[in-house]
């Protein structure tokens, strides 16, 4: 398995319950980061680091074929987050779907799903690596910011906003991170004709500025 992926060692079925059993990761997930430490955002040159671990994950599951469909905050783990020797992984890649599949189902209908679902997911149709990069763009913005693009109580509310509205940019939220509003990262556009997405690079392209190239400024971090 890839480093940057969580490990599948085993599978199988108890009680008529499907069950894996996977690496155990002794850290947190990116969700619980932002939402206990860095509720206006994580630290630009952190946000950097994993995008580029997670685009690294999704090349490897899009080589073999499979879409994880479910890219969010809360499956990305990170041990050691406040020192230099983290390791990011992405989780949840054991019920990924093989390429070409329907988007989404009534029991994923949750805001904390569809937060970061491409249009064409919400929609039903066929998805495929494509929709894992608008997931993680979703995501950057997230860990960015401090919220996803677009923030609703209510599911339906959140879907119809990926399906008809602008998405808004990381600068629109703080200035200082401006360089980020460009098509690498946290940028989603979209045909509005069809509702779909367009992005036509793979995730190894998905990649967000240099550590160098993004001039925050430190005072307007959260504290660590």
């Amino acid at each position: 398995m890839a480093p940057h992926i969580v490990g599948l060692h085993d599978r199988g079925e108890y009680d008529e319950r499907l069950w894996l059993s996977v690496d155990y990761i002794d850290g947190a997930t990116a969700a619980q980061l932002v939402r206990d430490s860095y509720p206006e955002g994580m630290p630009p040159h952190v946000v950097v680091e994993i995008v580029a671990r997670i685009a690294d994950a999704l090349d490897y599951a899009h080589d073999h074929g499979l879409v994880h469909r479910r890219v969010k905050p809360g499956n990305v783990f990170i041990t050691q987050p406040e020192s230099d020797e983290r390791r990011i992984v992405l989780a949840d890649l054991g019920i990924a779907h093989l390429d070409d599949v329907n988007g989404v189902t009534t029991t994923n209908l949750t805001v904390g799903n569809v937060s970061y679902a491409a249009p064409e997911q919400l929609m039903d149709r066929l998805v495929d690596g494509r929709a894992d990069q608008y997931a993680l763009a979703c995501t950057a913005f997230h860990l960015l910011t401090g919220s996803p693009p677009f923030v609703h109580g209510n599911p339906a509310v959140v879907i119809s906003k990926h399906l008809s509205e602008s998405p808004p940019l990381p600068g629109d939220v703080r200035p200082q991170l401006a360089p980020f509003d460009g098509p690498s990262l946290a940028h989603l556009p979209r045909s509005p004709a069809t509702g779909s997405h367009v992005v036509e690079t793979s995730p190894t392209q998905l990649r967000p500025p240099t550590a160098n190239q993004c001039s925050a400024d430190p005072s307007h971090l959260p504290p660590r």
